[in-house]
């Protein structure tokens, strides 16, 4: 805007030296000195014009288009830096910093939270057995069926292997485990084939509603112990806490001996 509002002066300047040297020009009472001034001020004004037009005009426009090709940049890396590259997912930083948020804002409004981690049952079976391409297929198609059961303001994230997990605002621990239920049920619909053969995919759930005293570390560690809960009762269910599991019906076996 400073360049502008220079470049605008010296216009301007150069029309009134013009205007000015026609006056001098039209008057022979002016003396010749007072006419070669103004003539020089009118020449010196409309040089620098061009100067600007042809100079600093495109160097101002290329500066403009380099800052907003900067910007589109500096976001394409920073929704990089917080993407999962295989599954498109959120990855762990974002869940993290986002669960953060989340619990300063419901800790204001005394509103509840819950988390679930959700880790494959039997993952390094199939990747044993059909290779890693295919544990990738299988991790895609988990990923794509968890983001049908999340809800606009859910947190989805996969944080690293074959764990997920989601942030549930507003729950009660009964909504909690019923949302974790569904996403169980959903996960266990899934059918690929690998290699020809037909393989059925489950998952163990371990969940936890913030009390609104513990910090995220402390949340995260109870969801955990309830995920490792699940694994050792069997897989394929939803834990809630040490006590007690939701599940809709019993573990399956894994084909490819999973």
């Amino acid at each position: 805007m400073l360049i502008v509002g220079f470049i605008g002066c010296l216009v301007l300047t150069s029309v009134l030296a013009l205007i000015a040297l026609f006056f001098v020009m039209s008057n022979s009472a002016v003396s010749l000195g007072v006419t070669y001034l103004v003539s020089l001020i009118a020449m010196l004004g409309m040089g620098c014009a061009a100067f600007a037009t042809f100079t600093i005009f495109p160097m101002v426009r290329r500066f403009s288009e380099e800052k907003v090709e900067y910007a589109a940049k500096s976001e394409t890396y920073r929704n990089a830096a917080l993407t999962d590259s295989l599954t498109g997912l959120q990855n762990r930083r974002y869940f993290d910093d986002t669960l953060k948020e989340y619990m300063r804002e419901f800790s204001a409004i005394g509103k509840p939270i819950g988390v679930v981690i959700i880790d494959l049952d039997f993952f390094k079976r199939i990747n044993d057995t059909y290779g890693h391409d295919n544990g990738d297929l299988v991790l895609r198609a988990v990923s794509i069926c968890l983001q049908q059961q999340v809800r606009g303001h859910d947190i989805l994230a996969r944080l690293g292997g074959e764990e997920f997990a989601i942030v549930f605002p507003n729950v009660d621990e009964f909504s909690l485990a019923q949302l974790a239920e569904r996403v169980r049920a959903a996960i266990e619909q899934i059918h690929l084939v690998l290699d020809g053969e037909r393989v059925a995919i489950s998952a163990s759930i371990g969940g936890a509603l913030w009390d609104r005293m513990e910090n995220m570390s402390s949340l995260m560690k109870r969801a955990d112990t309830h995920l490792y809960a699940a694994k050792h009762n069997g897989r394929n269910q939803v834990v809630m806490s040490e006590n007690s599991n939701f599940r809709a019906s019993a573990p399956r076996r894994q084909q490819a001996s999973a």
